[in-house]
């Protein structure tokens, strides 16, 4: 039996607060990828990219599937990308003033 977990915005926000998970967000946006090319993209390790993307998960942005011996990611939560648009705009205005 799969184990339900209540998201909230705290977790969302938690998940979308660190540079290389939102730049994953990003990527995957463009489509599913192996936990193997995000970590060649950020050159770290794969169990630290792994860590990344099970917050992720937790936080119900994006959703993992294997592959053989390989783990794809997918972007489960489109309107992640509009969270990060929005800050994104935020720290532009604040810099302007």
């Amino acid at each position: 039996m799969r184990k339900e977990t209540l998201v909230t915005p705290d977790a969302i926000f938690a998940a979308l607060a660190h540079p290389v998970r939102l730049e994953t967000v990003a990527m995957l946006a463009g489509g599913e990828r192996c936990v193997c090319e995000i970590a060649r993209h950020f050159q770290q390790e794969r169990s630290v990219v792994s860590r990344h993307l099970r917050q992720l998960a937790r936080a119900g942005i994006v959703e993992a599937r294997t592959e053989g011996r390989k783990v794809i990611y997918r972007l489960t939560e489109p309107r992640a990308l509009e969270l990060i648009d929005i800050s994104l705009a935020m720290v532009r205005k604040w810099k302007k003033k």
